[in-house]
C-alpha cells in the first residue's frame, strides 16, 4: 500500500483509487483485518507514534463523516466525540448524560462507549437498540433492551444479542419493530378483554345468586361460553393492527382501569336484559336463563371489537379470520338457543331481540372506551388523583418496591 503523507493529495484523489490506497472497501474490514491494523496502528488510540499518516488523515473527518451521515437519515442534533465521555469530570456528569440523549450520533466510539451510552439512555427511561457484529459489540447488545446481530456476525454478537439477523442489511429490523409492536397491541387487546370478561360474567353471576336467588346460567350454558369464547379467541393471534410510531410500554393502571370500565358497563347491560326478561317479556325461569346465556355469548364476543381498538371500532379493519371466528361461534350459539339444545329453546324473536340489544350496547361500550382513554391518555397518562399515578410509578419501574 502506498502511504501518502500529506492529506491534500488524498482528498482530491476519487474513491476508488483511496480506498485501494486505504486497502479497504464500501464493505468494511473482516474481523482478522481489523486485528492486524490493531496490532498496527495502536489500541483505541490515533498518536502521531503509532498511527500511520492515512489513518491520522481519516481521523480528522470522522466526525464530518458521522454528522453528513445523520443528516442523510433525517436525524436532528449534534455529533458527540465519543473520546471525551471517559474523561468527564464528576460535576459535569449530568450535562454529559444530556448531550448523549439529544445526539445525533455519535464518532470514535470504542466498545466502553457502546455500553456507556446504552447505559445512559436506559437510565433517562428510554428503550434502547443495539446492532452490532463483533466480539467488542457483545457487552452493549447484552445491555441494550433489544440486542440484534447482524448477519455474519461472531457467536460471541449471536449469544448476546436478543435477535439475529440471518439475511445481509438492517431493514428487516423495521419489519422485526414493527411486527413486535403489534405482538404487544394484541396480547395488551387480549388482557383487557380477558379482564373485562371476568368482571362482567363473575360479578354479574354472583350478585344475581346474592340479590335475587337466581342463577342466571346453568352448568352446561357455563361450558357452552368458555368452548365458543375460546374458539373465537384464538384468532386475535391474526387480527389486524397498527404499530405504534414510539415503543410500547405496559400500563397496568390503562389496561385495568379500562377494562373495570368496560366490566362494570357490561354488568349493567346484563342485568337491564334480565330485567326486560322478567319484568317486560315475562319469561319463566328455564326461558330466562337461555336469554341470559345468548346475550352473554354475543356481547361477550362484541367486546373483543371493542377492545381491540383504541379509538372507534371501525378505525381499524378486523382481519378476516377474526371476523368469521366471531360469527361462526354466535351463529352456533344462537342456533343452541333458538332450537333449545342442551336448554329450553328461545325462539327467534327473542334472539332477534337479544341482537339489537347487545349490538346497542356494544355501541355505549366503545363510545365509553373513547371517553375513558381521553381520560387515562395511553401514550402520556393523565390521573385523576395522585394514587393512580404513583400505581402507574409502582408498576412501570420495579424499582421503587425495594426502596419504598
Amino acid at each position: 500500500m502506498t502511504v501518502f503523507a500529506d492529506p491534500e493529495i488524498l482528498s482530491h484523489l476519487p474513491l476508488e483509487e483511496l480506498q485501494q490506497q486505504l486497502n479497504t472497501s464500501l464493505q468494511g474490514l473482516s474481523q482478522k483485518e481489523a486485528g492486524d491494523r490493531r496490532l498496527r496502528d495502536g489500541e483505541n488510540e490515533l498518536t502521531e507514534e503509532n498511527t500511520s499518516p492515512v489513518m491520522q488523515f481519516l481521523s480528522h473527518f470522522w466526525g464530518p463523516i458521522a454528522s453528513e451521515t445523520a443528516h442523510q437519515l433525517g436525524f436532528k442534533g449534534d455529533i458527540l466525540d465519543a473520546s471525551l465521555l471517559g474523561k468527564v469530570p464528576l460535576h459535569q456528569i449530568g450535562q454529559t448524560n444530556e448531550a448523549i440523549e439529544a445526539a445525533a450520533g455519535f464518532a470514535q466510539v470504542f466498545p466502553e462507549h457502546k455500553y456507556h451510552i446504552v447505559d445512559v439512555l436506559q437510565q433517562r427511561g428510554h428503550l434502547v437498540g443495539m446492532a452490532g457484529d463483533g466480539v467488542n459489540d457483545a457487552p452493549a447488545l447484552k445491555k441494550a433492551d433489544a440486542g440484534i446481530a447482524v448477519s455474519g456476525a461472531t457467536d460471541a454478537a449471536r449469544a448476546a444479542a436478543d435477535i439475529v439477523l440471518l439475511t445481509p442489511g438492517l431493514g428487516v429490523i423495521v419489519e422485526a419493530i414493527q411486527e413486535s409492536r403489534r405482538i404487544f397491541q394484541r396480547m395488551n387487546n387480549y388482557a383487557i378483554y380477558r379482564i373485562t370478561e371476568t368482571i362482567r360474567i363473575l360479578l354479574f353471576m354472583t350478585l344475581s345468586i346474592l340479590v335475587y336467588n337466581f342463577y342466571p346460567v346453568t352448568a352446561i350454558m357455563i361450558v357452552l361460553l368458555a368452548l365458543l369464547n375460546d374458539g373465537a379467541i384464538i384468532s386475535i393471534a391474526y387480527d389486524h393492527t397498527r404499530p405504534a410510531k414510539r415503543p410500547e410500554r405496559s400500563n397496568m393502571p390503562v389496561a385495568l382501569g379500562l377494562a373495570t370500565v368496560l366490566g362494570l358497563t357490561g354488568l349493567a347491560s346484563s342485568f337491564g336484559m334480565l330485567y326486560l326478561g322478567e319484568r317486560t317479556f315475562q319469561l319463566d325461569r328455564d326461558t330466562l336463563q337461555t336469554l341470559i346465556y345468548l346475550k352473554l355469548s354475543i356481547a361477550g364476543h362484541l367486546t373483543i371489537f371493542v377492545t381491540r381498538t383504541k379509538g372507534p371500532f371501525w378505525s381499524i379493519t378486523p382481519a378476516p379470520i377474526l371476523l368469521i371466528a366471531v360469527l361462526g361461534t354466535q351463529g352456533v350459539a344462537t342456533l343452541i338457543a333458538v332450537y333449545g339444545f342442551f336448554m329450553a329453546p328461545l325462539g327467534w324473536g327473542l334472539a332477534g331481540i337479544v341482537w339489537g340489544y347487545a349490538f346497542i350496547w356494544f355501541l355505549v361500550a366503545d363510545w365509553i372506551k373513547q371517553r375513558t382513554y381521553s381520560v387515562f391518555n395511553y401514550d402520556q397518562p393523565v390521573y385523576i388523583t395522585s394514587g393512580l399515578r404513583k400505581l402507574h410509578q409502582w408498576f412501570s419501574h420495579p424499582h421503587l418496591r425495594k426502596t419504598n
